[in-house]
Formats: C-alpha cells, structure tokens, sequence
C-alpha cells in the first residue's frame, strides 16, 4: 500500500510539472491573478460600475436624474418590456449629441459601447420611449472599464 502512495504522488508530481511547463515550451506567459487585474493603484484608479435599479416611463428616463457619468465605457440595460426606444446621450452642457434606435422586439438585456459610437467624453445617458405604453427596466449598469 505505501508503495502505491508513493507511485501516485510522484505520478502527481510528474504530470503537474509537465503541465507547467507545457505552457512555457509554447510561448505562453504564466500570469498572476494580480497582473491581470492590475496593481492596487491602477485599481484605485478605476471607477467601478454604476448600477441602476428598475423603473418605468411613458415619455423618457435619464440615468440616475440626468448624472453627468465620467467617460463611460457602455451600458448594459435589462428591459421588462418590449417596444422600441432611443438611447439618449447630452454632453456636460446637457445637450443631446448622439440618438441611437433600439427595436427591443422582445426586452431582456441589451446594451450598447460607447467607442462604437464615437463617444470619449462625459456623458449623461436617457432612454426616450419609441413606442406606445409604458416601458420597464429591470435593472442596468454604466461601465467605465
């Protein structure tokens, strides 16, 4: 019996180590959680995402009353409802710069980038109802990474 403990964890040990270094023969980097995700400053750095709870609206509803949000990265919104809307984004003077048709056929999540659609600045970020009745959100988010 102490013999087949020892086969095995030197079999172990084998395989482990031929599997670590299957990765460096073939030019992959071995990476670590933490340069992944960055140092602790760079995560400092990064603002997290905004998260919206739910809501409903006949006319438009802006995020978070019209809040300016710091270069954002996207958006990620789950509709209760189907109907079309309008994204709706106004720069820091409030004005509307882009309008984007969503057809939203039969709600659940959709979401839209901002690079996309030539957007780099500070933005806030509405819903216009395209459709008639009311539309529901469930929830969202703002990413900023």
């Amino acid at each position: 019996m102490k013999d087949k403990t020892q086969y095995f964890r030197a079999t172990l040990v084998i395989l482990m180590l031929s599997l670590l270094g299957f990765g460096h023969r073939y030019g992959q980097n071995v990476v670590s959680g933490d340069e992944v995700m960055g140092t602790e400053n760079e995560k400092k750095l990064q603002a997290p995402d905004f998260h919206f709870g739910s809501a409903s609206f006949t006319k438009e509803l802006w995020i978070d009353n019209k809040r300016l949000f710091k270069k954002p990265k996207g958006v990620d919104v789950e509709f209760v409802t189907a109907g079309a809307f309008d994204w709706v984004f106004a720069d820091a003077d409030g004005k509307e710069v882009k309008t984007v048709r969503h057809k939203n056929d039969h709600g659940g999540w959709t979401g839209i980038d901002f690079a996309s659609l030539g957007l780099y600045k500070d933005y806030s970020i509405g819903f216009r109802n395209a459709s008639s009745g009311e539309q529901q959100i469930k929830q969202g988010d703002v990413h900023f990474r």
